[in-house]
């Protein structure tokens, strides 16, 4: 008895170079726009820390000044910029920070570097302190849309008026690790948060 043999017909199911130098070259350019609107959002998203938590101080601030009739400074926390989108732990029992209470646990890791500078004025165009340092400045070439690293009380628009007690918090960060920084600033008695270079 005869076997049959089967043949079977393989059909070429293999792509094309140009085929797929078309597709590599397509995704390419869905990356290249979809990568930097990414990373926007993400910066972007970031800042809400840095709101929340300066409208949080300026709570616990008003509160240290209903007791105490002045207002507290509070140093560079954490003591080291966070650069690149890194997250660096918050110190809640530095001097300042302790005193005004648990802003957040000791320890959380944030996007930000927070600093409260509280002083007075004396209604002759002067203030104590004279000058506001902005956290760790050297890690930046440039804070907010100008150079912020010093900056005058007068020229936040805070009251020349004699003894006034005013206090600036600020956040800073560096999320592009390109020198520049974001800045959040929050000053005594104003709702609103100033923001520049919010996704830097």
């Amino acid at each position: 008895m005869r076997k049959l043999r089967l043949r079977y017909y393989h059909p070429n199911f293999g792509f094309t170079l140009v085929e797929l130098l078309t597709v590599v070259a397509i995704i390419a350019i869905l990356a290249a726009i979809a990568i930097p609107s990414y990373l926007k959002y993400v910066r972007s998203a970031r800042s809400s820390e840095a709101l929340a938590n300066l409208g949080a101080i300026q709570t616990y601030e008003e509160s240290y000044f209903s007791e105490e009739d002045q207002y507290v400074s509070a140093g560079a926390n954490p003591s080291t910029l966070p650069t690149k989108g890194e997250r660096l732990p918050f110190n809640a029992d530095m001097a300042g920070w302790a005193d005004l209470g648990r802003i957040m646990p000791d320890g959380r890791e944030v996007f930000f570097q927070y600093q409260i500078t509280a002083g007075t004025a004396n209604g002759s165009a002067s203030y104590s302190p004279a000058t506001i340092t902005h956290g760790s400045a050297s890690g930046c070439s440039n804070i907010g849309n100008s150079n912020f690293s010093t900056v005058n009380p007068g020229n936040l628009g805070i009251p020349d008026t004699a003894n006034t007690f005013w206090f600036t918090a600020t956040a800073i960060g560096d999320q592009t690790g390109d020198g520049k920084c974001s800045l959040f600033l929050a000053v005594t008695d104003r709702p609103d948060i100033t923001v520049e270079k919010k996704i830097e």
